[in-house]
């Protein structure tokens, strides 16, 4: 018998463990992807709510000035309607937060959780707010053909923001979510032995 596996017995006869997992720079390690994840969750969320307040006043300020605010009284809605709903979603995701326990487990599952919320709420940006907004200026441009070029440009954004959002996801997050569910996995299969 060589020296490991004396080494392999022996260990197994003692239960201990043949390696160690230094748990405090674990868990700063998960608590940085969390956190890196998390910014990136509010810069969505901040850009989408400020960009869409900015508009929406800026619409609404237009449209009382000009004679005809119809269609700029739409887009106006559309905008603060959006603003407020990202604010809403924005205090909603931060109470689904709290429910994660601060161990290292519970901080893989909030990393994870994190993931998964910035690609349905970009999936769903693209579905729920672009292909709307398309819409909109389609009916709008059926009374002025002026807009048609805008509704052509828009049509042209979302299809490249669908893409490009699918490109970032495969190339960025989904590889940082298989890290942390396979590092979720070893450390629960080593709880559990």
């Amino acid at each position: 018998m060589d020296f490991e596996e004396l080494q392999v017995i022996w260990n197994n006869q003692n239960n201990e463990k043949l390696y160690a997992i230094n748990e405090n720079a674990l868990h700063t390690y998960i608590r940085k992807k969390g956190k890196s994840i998390g910014r990136l969750v509010n810069i969505f969320e901040f850009i989408l709510i400020a960009v869409n307040l900015f508009v929406g006043i800026w619409l609404t300020v237009e449209s009382l000035d000009n004679d005809n605010p119809s269609t700029q009284s739409v887009l106006a809605v559309f905008y603060l309607a959006f603003a407020v709903y990202g604010l809403i979603r924005r205090f909603l995701r931060r109470n689904e937060e709290k429910p994660f326990a601060h161990t290292i487990v519970g901080e893989l599952d909030k990393a994870i959780w994190r993931i998964d919320y910035l690609m349905k709420r970009s999936r769903g940006t693209i579905y729920w707010y672009l292909l709307p907004l398309v819409l909109i200026f389609a009916g709008m441009a059926v009374f002025d053909s002026r807009l048609i070029s805008v509704t052509g440009m828009l049509a042209i954004l979302t299809i490249t923001t669908y893409f490009a959002e699918r490109w970032e996801f495969k190339k960025f997050h989904l590889p940082k979510k298989r890290n942390l569910e396979a590092l979720r996995e070893k450390l629960t299969a080593q709880e559990h032995q």
